[in-house]
């Protein structure tokens, strides 16, 4: 360690530049603001690579032509980043359909939260995000609590009268709420079904 003992030993240690560590690599930041910035363009870097991952990602690819992308975001439409907004895109869903799709999967997650207390324990994003978005079941009032068990039944009898309530809320929650995508034509014909019946006890 250097001992400084004179006024002008003390000043050029302090102008000593310590621009590498031990190990060879550039010095770390050693102020608040220095980290800060340190931290600010590390989590920076972190949002490029996730972007440039999801655009690339063969879903978004196919949908690179669609004529339903909204013109100023093209591939970084967010329809695009999700099965119901991708079958939209795809011309597989209509806007009635797809809006229909979105209202259910809030409703599902909501009433899952709200009134059974729990949300259900599958991967989803959709989980993942309302998770920590809404408040919790005691925070809700018994008259707003009534009202999402009167949407949650009102939605159940409307895929009851498909005459094809399993395999309708099957695909509604398949498609919709986990966030994958149809595994055949029977589904995406089960799928249909079921937005459109919501989408009339909705509209």
């Amino acid at each position: 360690m250097a001992y400084a003992n004179t006024a002008e030993k003390v000043k050029s240690l302090r102008i000593v530049p310590r621009a590498r560590e031990k190990n060879g690599q550039a010095q770390r930041e050693t102020t608040v603001k220095g980290r800060q910035r340190l931290a600010a363009a590390i989590e920076r870097e972190s949002e490029e690579e996730a972007l440039r991952v999801a655009l690339n990602h063969p879903h978004r690819k196919a949908v690179a032509k669609s004529k339903r992308l909204d013109p100023k975001l093209k591939e970084r439409d967010p329809k695009a980043g999700y099965p119901l907004g991708v079958l939209y895109l795809t011309e597989v869903l209509s806007l009635d359909q797809l809006a229909a799709g979105n209202r259910y999967v809030e409703l599902y997650l909501r009433y899952a939260h709200h009134v059974t207390g729990h949300l259900p324990k599958f991967p989803s994003q959709a989980i993942n995000d309302v998770a920590g978005g809404i408040t919790t079941a005691k925070d809700m009032s018994f008259e707003d609590a009534q009202k999402l068990k009167a949407q949650w039944h009102e939605a159940q009898t409307a895929l009851c009268d498909t005459g094809e309530w399993a395999a309708a809320s099957s695909a509604l929650v398949s498609v919709g709420v986990m966030a994958r995508f149809p595994k055949n034509e029977a589904e995406i014909g089960s799928l249909r079904v079921a937005l459109n019946s919501l989408h009339r006890a909705w509209a």
